[in-house]
């Protein structure tokens, strides 16, 4: 005769089996930025252009597995890993203080305009569950700043979540938006560490050759009573 505990465990095996034999397919909806500005600040706009679906292997964004650790489905996305990407930037953006414009292409900005922008590619996003659920997302992230200065950066983010119970779309969702979070957050924290202000213009040929011709005259007036002197003796 089996027992009940044993009964329970068959039982517990077979409903995991059942769950683990399909795709979840997951919304990626970035969180909304609240609290953010209302109004942009004239000329000083952060504009984020539309990152790109750089992955080596597109397709599944994740794994859903059964209790011996085996993947036995995926977990797919018909969103657009890009447009994800770049609404997390910008939402991200907005509730640290800036002005966000979200364009889909670089555009050299106006001379009169100061603006940093940011563009890049992600290169790896994946979700995962075992015991509890896990996400990782990784950026490679190109910003330019109203200075001239630029610099190029891999940026990584990984989120967890609570115990997996049945491989749910809801957790996968949450764990990739909160690695995606943890990603912006750093590029946010570098991006307020350059200077954003552009430098001093150098000064111009005409003033560099005003300032010279006042130091030649007053050098003559210093040299014209040595001159004078001399002429006197002789």
């Amino acid at each position: 005769m089996v027992s009940i505990g044993r009964a329970a465990i068959v039982l517990a095996v077979l409903s995991q089996v059942g769950c683990v034999l399909y795709d979840r397919h997951v919304a990626l909806i970035a969180p909304e930025a609240r609290g953010a500005p209302d109004a942009c600040t004239p000329g000083n706009p952060v504009v984020a252009v539309k990152f790109v679906d750089g992955r080596a292997r597109r397709g599944p964004i994740g794994a859903v597995r059964n209790g011996f650790y085996m993947a036995m489905s995926d977990v797919v996305t018909s969103d657009d890993l890009g447009a994800w990407v770049t609404r997390g930037m910008s939402n991200g953006l907005r509730r640290a203080g800036a002005c966000v414009a979200s364009v889909r292409q670089f555009e050299p900005p106006s001379p009169n305009v100061t603006q940093v922008t940011i563009a890049g590619a992600i290169t790896s996003a994946w979700c995962d569950a075992y015991f509890s659920y896990w996400g990782d997302v990784t950026l490679d992230v190109n910003v330019v700043t109203p200075s001239g200065q630029s610099f190029r950066k891999t940026y990584s983010g990984h989120g967890t979540g609570g115990m997996n119970v049945a491989a749910s779309e809801e957790s996968f969702a949450q764990v990739l938006n909160l690695a995606l979070a943890d990603a912006v957050s750093r590029i946010i924290r570098d991006v307020n560490s350059m200077p954003l202000a552009s430098p001093p213009p150098p000064p111009t040929v005409g003033d560099a050759g005003h300032s010279s011709t006042r130091a030649g005259r007053v050098s003559a007036r210093r040299t014209k009573p040595a001159g004078h002197a001399g002429s006197s003796s002789g």
